[in-house]
């Protein structure tokens, strides 16, 4: 990187599928999906800022996929040299989901609460919150995209001497709920 100007460098767009847990899985971007990002290699003058554009145009919703952004610091002699990547998943909604195309179960595994979202709808949803609820104690699930005919598995920790109750997720303003088995 010797000699390279503060900066940074948008990679390609990557499509992207998640497994159960989660976890992107990147490939190259289905040509279904096009996508064109508006600027290219751009070097910033100390304390500048500079914003990312891009068009995309899915033959279907919802679509989504995977942006990296490679981020570097100017050569500084005999000091340390700063790179990074950060990615980010842009998404495309369709429709709006209607929550009861979700269901939710969830069951003890000795000290691990285990959960299963199924996404039954032909859309995205975005679980802005979501946590395992036992006599006054909670176990927060955090927030994740549930993704169109998958399921989702998610697991907490439980170490509370009371048992799990309840299972709870957050989407929009629906929430679903349902009793820890």
């Amino acid at each position: 990187m010797s000699g390279m100007s503060p900066g940074w460098s948008p990679a390609v767009p990557r499509d992207s599928d998640a497994d159960e847990h989660g976890a992107a899985r990147p490939h190259p971007l289905d040509p279904a999906l096009n996508v064109r990002i508006t600027s290219e290699r751009v070097e910033l003058a100390p304390g500048a800022s500079r914003q990312i554009s891009f068009d995309a145009s899915p033959a279907q919703t919802p679509a989504w996929f995977l942006f990296d952004l490679q981020v570097h610091t100017g050569a500084r002699g005999a000091g340390l040299t700063v790179a990074m990547e950060i990615s980010s998943i842009v998404i495309i909604h369709g429709g709006n989901l209607d929550p009861r195309d979700v269901t939710l179960s969830a069951h003890r595994d000795g000290p691990r609460v285990l959960v299963e979202v199924d996404n039954n709808s032909p859309g995205l949803a975005r679980v802005d919150s979501g946590e395992i609820v036992g006599h006054r104690k909670q176990a927060d699930l955090g927030t994740f995209i549930s993704i169109h005919t998958r399921k989702r598995l998610l697991q907490a920790n439980w170490k509370e001497a009371n048992p799990p109750e309840t299972v709870r997720i957050q989407i929009g303003r629906k929430r679903l709920a349902a009793a820890v088995q």
